[in-house]
């Protein structure tokens, strides 16, 4: 049996792509040309080289195998980018694997999404599956119109689907969206909204892999959608002790009231517009260091999920606790000069 995984050279395909040939499975990796296949090869995995938005590249991709784990997206990581730009890549290349599927006997298609396709949490609750989706940017539009188009195909072409949506992610290899959060806090203080009370999802990439792993074994999975994360949500005090507490740094939280949080935030979003080099833009990215959603964020249960629904129907249940993977974490940083 032969597994494909896309996007296998990113930091949660890349993961994934070890923990199946580790399983046994025959893994192969859709990859774009030009891209440092080095870990990949060292695991013994096939490399196919092709891209979503090469409709033949799919279909030679997809010849042989049994199960797409499809993990290739266009990110929220970056500004600049159009709407039609992550339509582009998230929804139409995901057209364009949907389609090399249906000419392929494929026995299931696990597709990641993300918690932003569903939209943040509504008066404090968790998120569960059955709620109504309401995207707030566009990114989390075009990861639900590749949810839409998955269970499109899935009725009409009877292809097997499951959708599973992630929340925030960490873990060993991520370098673009918290490296900055672990190097901050090695200083030994940092600043926090309010009381820092507020409850997040703060997932280790492992605990993600499980998660994918299971749903993609799982028949009862076919056609329905799950969130994974941890065991439980985290208030953001929690998070930031962890990280402390593993890199042997006596943190001093400093909070910050919340009008004067919105008030920074909108200072350094204009200066950003201007100074468009740190410590007003980050600069892998072009976002704000900090702007008035990362207030927002921070000071209310917004991006809250339940996952007892996977629990319940893949028996699944996360192998590594906040702290285990927060250690992990800043080991890895560590070992490549990081941190």
């Amino acid at each position: 049996m032969t597994v494909l995984v896309t996007g296998a050279t990113g930091f949660v395909g890349s993961h994934l792509a070890e923990r199946l040939v580790k399983d046994g499975e025959k893994v192969r990796c859709l990859v774009k040309e030009g891209s440092n296949t080095k870990t990949l090869e060292t695991l013994g995995a096939e490399i196919v080289y092709g891209d979503l938005l090469d409709a033949e590249s799919l279909k030679r991709a997809v010849e042989g195998v049994t199960v797409v784990y499809h993990l290739a997206a266009l990110a929220r990581l970056y500004t600049g980018l159009t709407p039609d730009d992550y339509n582009k890549v998230n929804v139409e290349g995901t057209r364009n694997l949907l389609e090399a599927c249906r000419g392929a006997k494929i026995t299931h298609l696990v597709y990641t999404s993300s918690a932003d396709a569903a939209g943040p949490s509504r008066d404090g609750l968790p998120r569960t599956e059955n709620m109504p989706c309401q995207p707030v940017n566009v990114y989390g539009e075009s990861k639900l119109a590749s949810e839409l188009l998955c269970r499109e195909y899935a009725e009409k072409y009877d292809i097997p689907v499951t959708i599973i949506r992630p929340p925030m992610i960490y873990g060993p290899s991520c370098m673009l969206h918290l490296k900055r959060l672990f190097k901050m806090i090695k200083n030994g203080f940092y600043p926090v909204m309010g009381k820092g009370n507020s409850l997040m999802e703060f997932c280790y990439v492992e605990n993600v892999v499980e998660g994918l792993v299971l749903a993609g074994k799982s028949k009862q999975a076919v056609g329905q959608t799950y969130y994974i994360s941890d065991e439980r949500s985290y208030t953001i005090t929690e998070v930031l002790n962890a990280i402390a507490e593993a890199e042997c740094v006596r943190l001093i939280i400093i909070h910050v009231p919340i009008p004067v949080g919105y008030m920074i935030g909108f200072s350094i979003e204009m200066l950003g517009k201007v100074i468009k080099c740190w410590p007003f833009v980050v600069k892998e990215t072009g976002r704000p260091t900090f702007s008035r959603n990362t207030v927002k964020w921070s000071t209310h249960n917004t991006w809250i999920c339940s996952t007892e629904k996977a629990k319940r129907e893949l028996g699944y249940k996360p192998k590594f606790s906040l702290q285990d993977g927060v250690r992990k974490t800043v080991e890895w940083y560590k070992s490549v000069g990081a941190l």
